[in-house]
């Protein structure tokens, strides 16, 4: 089964900021939209990602007050991305090579998404309980002389 990004991010809304947000402000919305990151945005391009990870080690570890800091200061500029044409399988190789959970979507240079690791698993689980339905069928269907059981 093949699964292009546009079909995974399609009807979902983009949650963004901006890179002179503060902190705190970004993590109440991240918590009241229940994800867990965020894309940056600056004059409708791509020029970041804050994720949980970015504030843990950059604000929390780093002893950092979240009211007094901007996005900008503790975001991943210039993340990993992948394009609304792309086949779930490349984000997924895409996340493990640049060990990232969150992979921003984007098309004509501009995000219209984001993918999270659990979101493309899930669609790999899907894709591998079909496969093995399409495969038990084929098997059922064989003479019991084909020499694949019976």
């Amino acid at each position: 089964m093949e699964t292009k990004l546009s079909t995974v991010v399609q009807g979902r809304k983009l949650i963004s900021c901006a890179p002179n947000d503060r902190v705190v402000d970004v993590v109440k919305r991240l918590a009241a939209e229940r994800v867990g990151a965020m894309v940056v945005v600056d004059g409708g391009k791509l020029v970041g990602i804050f994720t949980e990870r970015d504030l843990l080690i950059r604000v929390v570890a780093a002893e950092k007050d979240p009211r007094e800091l901007q996005v900008r200061d503790v975001m991943t500029p210039n993340p990993a991305t992948a394009t609304v044409g792309e086949e779930y399988y490349d984000a997924l190789e895409k996340m493990q090579r640049h060990h990232c959970r969150h992979l921003p979507v984007v098309q004509d240079g501009k995000p219209v998404g984001m993918v999270s690791l659990r979101d493309l698993l899930f669609i790999q689980i899907q894709d591998k309980d079909t496969e093995i339905r399409r495969l038990s069928e084929f098997f059922e269907y064989l003479p019991p002389d084909s020499g694949f059981g019976g």
